[in-house]
């Protein structure tokens, strides 16, 4: 590993600091199988885009890389996967 994949590295732990910020959520694979990491959630929706029903909610979700799906996921996102967000009003 080189100094700028060290310096990235903790680049991203400072951001994805699970610890402090992080919600569990439910993900759930095109294939069914099921995951619960610790993600972080940003509800400060940002512009609204006309092309969307404005009765939607937006938000961002953050989640890492991790090799064992315990903070992110060890594979990339699917086309038909989906999150579920606990504390989702």
């Amino acid at each position: 590993m080189g100094l700028m994949d060290e310096a990235m590295r903790g680049d991203a732990m400072r951001v994805m600091d699970t610890d402090m910020f992080g919600e569990q959520i439910t993900y759930t694979r095109a294939d069914d199988s099921v995951l619960t990491p610790t993600v972080i959630i940003d509800r400060n929706a940002p512009a609204r885009d006309s092309e969307y029903d404005r009765t939607g909610r937006v938000f961002e979700v953050q989640i890492a890389y991790d090799v064992d799906d315990v903070v992110g996921l060890s594979a990339q996102p699917g086309r038909g996967d989906r999150i579920t967000v606990k504390d989702d009003p």
